[in-house]
């Protein structure tokens, strides 16, 4: 009589829980139609407490996390749902949730991996054209910002250059102006030449005229002697004359 009681209380129990994790489901398939993705994971997550296992439902949970943006949870939910290795579609999921996480290779990995089990999915195939181009950009990335700093070192390097160019040719004019004024402090400036007035310069015209007049004086006067001594001269002559 205890053996029957204890079987019926297991199956009660067992009928118990089989109610509760079909209506935890239900409720949860429910939320997950109405994108309410938290209500959602709640219920899945009440199904793993009651089961201690995830049943036919990983997917669903998975994709629950998926929605969330709690990738890694979600990878793990598919894990536990690829049981059958020809399964493209988990790998293709898996590959999503690396290419969100911003890990393309780990991304690129998997698309292959959808593709070797099923080379006609389209959305695998050009999911990874994208993330073979994210993964080539930022490989380029580093490359770029080295280049970009090598760039404006050379940039602060020329400017640093005009900079000591600007000072050693400050420098020099300040020497040359310290020793210009050296100079005019032990030797004095040089005098400046005389600007003669307009006054001196009338004088100086009026001598050169009075010279000027002299010499012309002179000039006749010795002309005139020159006359007197040829008329002489003429007058003392024999005049020859012609037979």
């Amino acid at each position: 009589m205890e053996k029957v009681s204890l079987v019926f209380f297991l199956f009660l129990s067992s009928a118990f829980f089989a109610q509760n994790k079909s209506e935890l489901l239900d409720k949860a398939q429910e939320a997950y139609a109405n994108k309410d993705f938290e209500d959602a994971l709640f219920y899945y997550q009440k199904l793993d407490s009651l089961s201690g296992r995830k049943g036919n439902y990983a997917e669903e949970l998975a994709q629950t996390l998926y929605r969330l943006k709690k990738f890694n949870e979600a990878r793990n939910a598919y894990s536990d749902k690829k049981t059958n290795t020809s399964d493209a579609d988990i790998d293709y999921n898996v590959g999503n949730t690396f290419y969100n996480e911003g890990k393309f290779q780990d991304a690129i990995n998997a698309y292959r991996d959808a593709l070797r089990k099923n080379p006609n999915d389209a959305e695998a195939r050009h999911n990874l054209s994208m993330a073979m181009r994210k993964n080539r950009n930022e490989q380029k990335k580093p490359k770029d910002k080295e280049e970009k700093n090598n760039d404006e070192k050379i940039d602060q390097n020329q400017s640093n250059n005009k900079d000591q160019q600007k000072k050693e040719v400050k420098k020099e004019q300040n020497q040359l102006d310290s020793k210009s004024k050296r100079q005019d402090g032990s030797q004095g400036k040089e005098k400046p030449v005389p600007q003669e007035t307009s006054q001196e310069l009338s004088n100086k015209d009026i001598e050169k005229r009075k010279v000027d007049k002299m010499l012309e004086n002179l000039a006749i006067e010795e002309m005139k002697t020159k006359s007197k001594v040829n008329n002489a001269k003429g007058k003392s002559r024999r005049i020859s004359k012609p037979w």
